[in-house]
């Protein structure tokens, strides 16, 4: 397979997890190669060359996903348009047109914000950083990532609304004295679309960057009464527009469910605890 790396890797004990975005196919090695499509979910060697925008050519078995224990590996991969699997390839640089410069430019940031917060921290408290700011929990040790799950509070690693709500604020805070109340609107609502994609673009993630767009241009440029009911529809709406197998993510069910019990329940048990 040639192709191109298109998602930035995420680095494990044993291995590195990419994307490869696949251009042309020869089967069996040494053939002529054939035009091909589709995406490939690729387990390289741990301290393989392999990072965002780099084309590769990789030889080896092209596999259907397998399941593992309970979890439907097969159907995770699906959703997102992955069908076959490679793993441990042999690897060597090819030649190809470079990435989007934005996305580009965006996972270099990402990239150079997790090594500082390396360079700041030690782990696993960098780690936990990490994926609560940047999105990249890869490097929490299995001891910490099982402590989470069984204690039930794995959303606090995932970005979601409360990450989007203090950049917001903190964008409002900041640039309304030197842009004036309506532009900073605009400001905010292109940070977080780029935040949103620096962090991988999780259903939760764009649930919360669709909602706090929304909130942002109706109650500051428009001045009307958000009705937060709709904002959540309309999110919805245009997630499953752009890629209607996300109805079946479990990671979107969650979010839309966690945040309608918010908007049902917050206020009458506030109501009673004040009371």
């Amino acid at each position: 397979l040639v192709g191109q790396i298109v998602a930035p890797p995420r680095v494990y004990d044993r291995h590195v997890g990419a994307v490869l975005e696949v251009s042309s196919l020869a089967s069996p090695p040494g053939s002529s190669p054939s035009p091909a499509h589709g995406l490939v979910q690729l387990a390289a060697p741990r301290f393989a060359a392999v990072q965002y925008g780099t084309w590769l050519t990789a030889t080896g078995r092209l596999e259907t996903p397998q399941n593992t224990g309970d979890f439907d590996y097969r159907a995770y991969l699906a959703r997102r348009e992955i069908y076959s699997e490679l793993s441990f390839p042999a690897l060597e640089q090819a030649a190809g047109p470079p990435p989007h410069p934005l996305y580009h430019a965006l996972y270099r940031l990402r990239e150079r914000a997790g090594v500082a917060i390396q360079k700041l921290l030690p782990e696993p408290q960098a780690a936990l950083l990490r994926g609560i700011l940047l999105g990249d929990d890869s490097g929490l040790p299995a001891a910490l990532d099982d402590a989470f799950r069984l204690t039930g509070t794995s959303h606090i690693i995932a970005i979601s609304g409360f990450n989007i709500a203090l950049l917001a604020g903190l964008l409002l805070r900041l640039a309304v004295p030197l842009t004036g109340p309506r532009w900073t609107v605009w400001i905010a609502v292109v940070t977080i679309a780029l935040y949103t994609l620096l962090v991988g673009a999780d259903p939760s993630v764009v649930r919360a960057a669709i909602m706090g767009g929304i909130t942002l241009f109706a109650g500051r440029w428009l001045g009307r009464t958000l009705y937060t009911y709709a904002s959540l529809c309309l999110a919805a709406f245009v997630m499953t527009l752009l890629r209607p197998a996300a109805l079946w993510d479990v990671g979107f069910q969650l979010s839309f469910a966690a945040t309608l019990g918010i908007l049902i329940y917050v206020e009458p048990l506030s109501r009673r605890a004040q009371a």
